[in-house]
């Protein structure tokens, strides 16, 4: 108990708890901040229009409901919708397979005639059609929002296209049934059709951002084992088992040296690790994707840059570095990787963070791999070259950063600076000062 009570005198100790409720209060403001309220951050999600029909002359009365149908969307002024204009189906079917758009509202041809065959009918004739074309692949929370706007739709075109039939009806003078006032009251048929599924293994469209977190850890975790591990060889750590130190005998060092060794390992992990990422996920939990080896080569590059960033804050802040890590990596990560909510549901800080973190370019890269097969402009090229600038900066960095630490005399990832220290601090033999050494205290003469 005398030796717990010295401890808890001590300011250091306190110091951690105060950096415990520091640490709680970064990662309520991560996540929360984030994630608490997306719908009042929403502005400007992109939605596709395709008119794809022509205008009709019925009963004397020009019906253009294509043309009124985009007029009328365009006219809403909805701050969360960014409407696109596409010339054809096709062009809106390619910015979705790009991931470009959540989706599309496509007027089909024949859609004035059909609304002008409603009225000259009495309402016996087929409804007119819009058909919604929904890319869920874009994420859970913007298929939720494109779900939305399909109601939206399908109320406000059925009351503009009602209106329109009530001056063919008024020069017509047919007699309308029961039957076809019902038609006449909706005579516009929205579809929808899933160009891009969640169906599936997919965790609902959630699968691209899961994996990236697992590649992001696994490469956390590989610089920092790999770390411990050359520390332990260098001496400046110990490893026990049971309260009984194992022993390793200690090999000699130099920063520069000793970040390249670092380095190469935790790049090894980072790479093993990745090909583990992609095996589960693709071949043991049968995940969609584009393949084992594409997944794998994106997994293993994710992890490499996240292993070398993690590596550049090991070596300039030793034991805390691993702390700063995981906070860069993952606490801020998460939101940023826009794996949960787009970057058009973020507040501002995290709008900026996502705009060039790790995390979410390997998260477009596995959104790519999973739902729109590998396509380049669906976010495969932009991943793949903005981890690769991250893999040669971290390098650069973390190799400027062992070179400093050498030319100032200390050491990489510690804050033990020779190594008569570290044999004083693991009990092993070793030169020591003249001041300690019971040689030199005997009295004079």
């Amino acid at each position: 108990m005398e030796g717990a009570a010295a401890v808890l005198r001590k300011p250091l100790g306190w110091g951690g708890v105060l950096l415990a409720g520091l640490l709680g209060t970064i990662m309520t403001f991560s996540y929360l901040g984030g994630f608490l309220d997306p719908v009042r951050h929403l502005a400007g999600l992109k939605v596709g229009i395709v008119d794809e029909d022509a205008p009709v002359t019925v009963a004397g009365n020009r019906i253009d409901g294509g043309a009124q149908v985009v007029e009328g969307l365009l006219a809403e002024g909805r701050k969360e919708v960014e409407w696109v204009r596409y010339p054809t189906r096709a062009a809106a079917l390619e910015a979705i397979h790009d991931n470009q758009i959540i989706g599309a509202v496509d007027v089909r041809p024949g859609f004035s005639q059909a609304l002008g065959d409603i009225g000259v009918a009495g309402g016996k004739a087929p409804a007119a059609q819009i058909v919604m074309l929904s890319n869920d692949g874009a994420g859970l929370f913007q298929g939720q929002v494109f779900g939305r706007v399909t109601r939206e739709v399908e109320h406000e075109v059925n009351w503009s296209a009602n209106e329109q039939l009530v001056g063919v009806l008024a020069d017509v003078g047919i007699q309308i049934d029961p039957a076809g006032a019902a038609r006449v009251g909706r005579p516009v048929s929205v579809r929808t059709v899933d160009v891009v599924s969640v169906e599936g293994r997919t965790a609902r469209g959630l699968a691209p951002f899961y994996t990236a977190v697992m590649a992001t850890l696994t490469g956390f975790l590989a610089a920092s084992v790999t770390s411990l591990m050359v520390d332990v060889l260098r001496g400046t750590e110990h490893l026990e088992l049971l309260g009984e130190e194992l022993h390793v005998e200690a090999v000699e060092e130099r920063p520069v040296s000793t970040w390249i060794s670092k380095a190469v390992l935790a790049v090894s992990g980072a790479c093993l690790g990745g090909l583990a990422v992609a095996f589960v996920s693709v071949v043991i939990l049968d995940m969609p994707s584009l393949g084992f080896w594409p997944t794998a080569g994106l997994a293993a590059l994710g992890a490499t840059a996240i292993a070398l960033v993690t590596l550049i804050f090991l070596t300039l802040f030793g034991i805390g570095g691993e702390l700063l890590g995981v906070l860069f990596t993952t606490i801020f990560g998460v939101p940023a990787a826009l794996g949960v909510y787009p970057v058009e549901a973020l507040p501002p800080f995290f709008r900026f963070l996502s705009s060039w973190h790790p995390m979410h370019y390997l998260t477009d890269g596995m959104r790519a791999l999973i739902f729109y097969d590998g396509r380049a402009a669906a976010g495969m090229e932009r991943a793949v070259v903005v981890l690769t600038i991250w893999i040669v900066g971290a390098a650069l960095v973390g190799y400027l950063s062992a070179r400093l630490i050498e030319r100032r005399g200390g050491q990489v990832g510690t804050g033990v600076k020779d190594k008569t220290h570290r044999h004083l601090r693991h009990g092993r033999p070793g030169k020591l000062p003249a001041h300690l050494d019971p040689a030199t205290d005997a009295p004079a003469g």
